[in-house]
C-alpha cells in the first residue's frame, strides 16, 4: 500500500510542476502583452500633446499638520500623478522614448522568462543561452534602476518648464528622488544576478555528468 502511494505521489507532484508551469507562462505572455500595449501608449499618447508625469512630494514641514490635530507628528507623501494636456516640450519626445525603452525591456525580460518555463517543461532548463539572458536582464534591471530616476528628473524638469508650472508653490517637485519602487527594481536585478549565477553552475554540473556518462 505504502509503496503505491509513492508513485503517485510522485505522479501528483509531477503533474502539479507542469501545471504552474504553464500558469507561469501564460501569466509571462500576458505581462509581455501589457508591457508591449504600455510602450505603444507611452509612444502615442505624446503625439497629442497628453503626458503622465509621476513627481516626488515636496517637503512638508511638520508644523503644517499642527492645524489638523495635535497628535499628528509628521506626514509625508511619496509622490502626485500629474496629468497635462496640450503641452508643447521638446521634453515630451525624451519622455516618449525613455518611457517606451523602460515597457519594451520588461516585455523582453517576462518574455525570457516565458521561455524559461518552457524549458523547464521540456526538462531543459540549463543552458548557456539561459544563463547570458540572466545576465543581461540583471544588468539592464540594475542599470536602469540607478540611472532611470535621473533620466526622469531631467525631462520632467523640461516639460513642467515649458507647462509654466511654478514649482515654487507645488506639492510636488522636480528633483531627483530614489524611491521605494526603485529599491524593489533593483533588488530584482540583484536576485536575477544570482539566479545566473546558479544557472552558470547548473550548467557546468550537467556538462560534467554528460561527460561522465
Amino acid at each position: 500500500m505504502a509503496t503505491t502511494s509513492i508513485p503517485l505521489t510522485r505522479k501528483s507532484a509531477r503533474t502539479a510542476q507542469k501545471v504552474g508551469l504553464v500558469i507561469g507562462m501564460l501569466i509571462s505572455g500576458f505581462t509581455t502583452l501589457v508591457c508591449l500595449g504600455a510602450a505603444v501608449a507611452a509612444v502615442i499618447m505624446p503625439m497629442s500633446g497628453r503626458v503622465e508625469l509621476t513627481l516626488p512630494a515636496a517637503p512638508i514641514q511638520d508644523s503644517a499638520w499642527t492645524h489638523l490635530s495635535p497628535q499628528i507628528v509628521s506626514g509625508s507623501s511619496e509622490s502626485y500623478q500629474l496629468s497635462l494636456q496640450n503641452v508643447e516640450s521638446e521634453g515630451l519626445s525624451m519622455w516618449s522614448a525613455t518611457m517606451g525603452i523602460g515597457c519594451t525591456v520588461p516585455a523582453l525580460i517576462t518574455a525570457f522568462l516565458g521561455y524559461l518555463c518552457l524549458r523547464v517543461y521540456r526538462g531543459q532548463p540549463f543552458g548557456r543561452l539561459m544563463t547570458l539572458g540572466f545576465c543581461v536582464s540583471s544588468a539592464v534591471i540594475v542599470a536602469g534602476s540607478a540611472v532611470l530616476p535621473s533620466v526622469f528628473a531631467s525631462i520632467n524638469e523640461r516639460i513642467l518648464s515649458d507647462a509654466g508650472i511654478d514649482l515654487r508653490n507645488a506639492p510636488f517637485t522636480d528633483g531627483y528622488v530614489f524611491g521605494a519602487l526603485d529599491a524593489v527594481i533593483l533588488m530584482f536585478g540583484i536576485f536575477l544576478a544570482l539566479l545566473a549565477a546558479a544557472f552558470h553552475l547548473g550548467s557546468r554540473f550537467q556538462r560534467d555528468g554528460e561527460g561522465l556518462v
